[in-house]
């Protein structure tokens, strides 16, 4: 279509103050008084120039899918600037910046261009230019001499015409002007100026209806949401990255129906079948809940989230009886494991016959691509037939649905993390496990640390609901030493593998560092650095992953946070075991620790002489336990004892079913030896491992109580 592009080339219509205005108010000053000050100039030219370009509409689609897509060959350059003149360049550039800002943001289309070095705009009362200098319209017409705006008009319609969607390109134009400058003297009878000068030119595009943000001089910032819905569909994809092909179909349908509803009103005789409308599109990813869509806007939204994750899929139309939007209507056809399949997402969203999945990756059970195919969900049959428009642009390989439904694999999602603050060290992993997996007496939580794993059957996950959704929880326990380690939890279930998720404790101690007094309180901060300060030095006791310590979290701990030194053996001689010896049976020796996700105390116990350590019973409080051998000592643990219970004295009662004694010590007694041995007995690792230990204790003890 030939289009007439009307402009109106006019210098700027200033309203505070006009050349005739300017000389009128001229005041007399003393001979040789300099002389200073702006005004505007103004002109009336009017230019015509033609173009071949789409209408807005049309252009604002292109632009669409240019921005979402990136598309290269929509992106022209600057190769009709290639034949503008110098003067004409420089005007060019300012405007096609200006002018892509607008179009990606909105706002207004009044462009000011105030860096015009390079161009002459300097005239003197010496220049036999032809023009009175106090003529200010003359002045400006010499100015716009200098370039033709036709040219540069006609170049950023060829450079960018996409970025020109808003440009009322046939009822409006283009209205410039330029502020001049002066500078002179009074002579004491006249002013007399010697320089004038254009200090800024200025270029206004009038914007078409529908398009407009108020007047005709500003663009709707809602063309902001272009650039809002291509970030958050993005982000849509990042999020189910890593999912099986069919996990992320699944996830892209359940996202725009969360974020859309069917908008009823906007369904008429003279939309249906009108498609062509990018704002249907843009309205899924925006933001805003107040914008929703047709069938356009589902199948559009869903195959662009395919279109960016590299998924087969096509969008199709045709008739469609018997569901939402019945009549001209849209969908999608999607190939999976070399087969096609129906996916209409308008019919699967809530209020609709198909939800949540009755039409999601249906086959052709009923019908073929000659008549359509129907689907009968609940009393009611729905109908699909492709029109000629799809039957022409795909071929029958393309839309012929698979024989049967696409069967789903099982499916499980993690929805979430957390670490254990109950005086143990572990991970809690929350997956949503659909009801294959936990009805199946073989599905398990596989765990992976350090080529070590560990299965733990779903049927043991425990249940937690969290608004109205339901998760099932499952926790790993590991090592003081490990808390840098990355633990791996995938759902197992004979052929099926979930994603592998990992995590480590000093992730998500990172997590809780840096909310903190937002969604942590200072107790909770304490509870997570006491743990990474006894992690980090098990790490150096024990030569473990010393390059990744547990309290290697950057300035989310500081040195002296760090530092457990100002920890003595006087600060636990309180623990010192008593009772040491028992006549006639023997002697505690001592004891060690074991570091584990909750602590183990090993006590050794060497028999008197005579006595054989067998036939000896030991008791913890009321319950019995069984001693090992260990050279001539005789050792019992106690196992599983959690970071506020580190400082509880046990008593330890030995018999031999005639005599009987009984001695006392808690965790720190063996933290008291170290502390309190000679120089160079114990390493100063172990020392400092003691010590945070200790810290660890008292932390847990105000956190948790005692």
């Amino acid at each position: 279509m030939k289009l007439n592009l009307k402009k109106l080339m006019t210098c700027l219509m200033a309203l505070a103050m006009l050349l005739s205005v300017m000389t009128g108010n001229v005041v007399a000053a003393e001979a040789d008084d300099a002389q200073s000050g702006e005004y505007a100039a103004v002109t009336n030219e009017p230019v015509t120039v033609e173009t071949d370009l789409p209408d807005n509409d049309e252009l604002f689609a292109m632009y669409v899918e240019q921005k979402l897509y990136d598309s290269e060959w929509s992106v022209f350059g600057t190769a009709a600037a290639e034949g503008l003149s110098a003067a004409e360049r420089i005007i060019y550039d300012g405007l096609k910046a200006a002018i892509e800002q607008v179009a990606e943001n909105g706002g207004t289309t009044r462009f000011v261009l105030t860096d015009l070095e390079g161009l002459t705009t300097t005239w003197s009362a010496d220049n036999t230019i032809g023009l009175d200098i106090m003529d200010g319209n003359a002045v400006g017409a010499v100015f716009a001499s200098q370039y033709d705006m036709n040219n540069i008009l006609s170049a950023l319609l060829c450079d960018c015409p996409f970025d020109l969607y808003w440009f009322d390109k046939v009822e409006g134009g283009v209205r410039s002007g330029c502020q001049l400058s002066y500078s002179g003297y009074n002579d004491g009878v006249q002013n007399v100026y010697t320089d004038v000068s254009v200090a800024s030119a200025t270029f206004i595009f009038t914007v078409a209806q529908g398009y407009r943000g108020g007047n005709e001089e500003t663009v709707t910032s809602d063309v902001g949401k272009v650039a809002t819905a291509k970030t958050n569909a993005a982000e849509i994809v990042a999020a189910n990255a890593g999912k099986s092909d069919y996990e992320k179909l699944l996830g892209y349908k359940n996202e725009i129906c969360d974020l859309v509803s069917y908008n009823h009103n906007a369904v008429s005789d003279d939309y249906t079948g009108g498609y062509g409308d990018p704002w249907q599109l843009i309205y899924v990813f925006d933001g805003d809940a107040e914008t929703d869509v047709v069938c356009e806007g589902y199948a559009k939204a869903f195959q662009y989230l395919c279109d960016l994750d590299g998924l087969d899929s096509r969008i199709v139309t045709g008739a469609m009886t018997g569901a939402t939007g019945a009549g001209a209507h849209m969908w999608n056809v999607v190939s999976l494991e070399g087969s096609n399949y129906l996916v209409d997402v308008t019919n699967c969203d809530e209020g609709t016959i198909g939800a949540p999945d009755a039409l999601f990756l249906v086959g052709g059970t009923s019908g073929s691509l000659a008549s359509g195919y129907s689907y009968q969900i609940l009393s009611q049959t729905v109908h699909f037939a492709y029109d000629s428009t799809t039957l022409s642009t795909w071929d029958e390989s393309d839309l012929t649905l698979a024989d049967a439904d696409y069967e789903a694999p099982p499916a499980a999602y993690l929805r979430g993390t957390t670490i254990t603050l109950d005086g143990t060290i572990g991970i809690h992993f929350y997956f949503e496990m659909d009801d294959a997996l936990l009805a199946s007496d073989t599905a398990v939580v596989r765990f992976t640390l350090g080529g070590k794993t560990t299965d733990v059957p779903v049927s043991e996950g425990v249940m937690k609901t969290v608004d109205e959704n339901v998760y099932y929880g499952f926790t790993y326990h590991v090592y003081a030493k490990q808390m840098s380690d990355t633990v791996t939890a995938q759902v197992i279930m004979d052929e099926y593998s979930s994603e592998a998720f990992n995590y480590s404790i000093r992730d998500y101690a990172k997590v809780i560092l840096a909310n903190e007094n937002e969604l942590y309180t200072a107790e909770d901060i304490a509870m997570v650095k006491a743990m990474l300060n006894y992690g980090a030095y098990a790490q150096l006791n024990f030569g473990y992953n010393v390059t990744e310590l547990a309290n290697d979290v950057g300035t989310l701990m500081t040195e002296s946070e760090k530092d457990v030194s100002s920890v003595s053996a006087s600060d636990i001689s309180a623990h010192k075991a008593s009772g040491m010896e028992i006549p006639g049976l023997g002697t505690f020796y001592g004891a060690n620790l074991v570091l584990e996700s909750e602590t183990t105390l090993k006590i050794y116990f060497e028999p008197a002489a005579g006595v054989d350590g067998a036939s000896l019973d030991f008791f913890v409080g009321e319950e019995a336990v069984t001693q090992t051998q260990f050279g001539k000592y005789w050792v019992i643990a106690i196992p599983n004892i959690k970071a506020h219970e580190l400082a509880d004295q046990f008593v330890v009662k030995v018999t031999d079913g005639v005599t009987e004694g009984s001695f006392t010590c808690t965790v720190f007694s063996y933290g008291y030896s170290v502390l309190s041995a000679a120089e160079g007995v114990n390493s100063d690792e172990l020392k400092t491992l003691i010590k945070a230990l200790y810290r660890y204790n008292q932390t847990a003890v105000s956190y948790i109580g005692a």
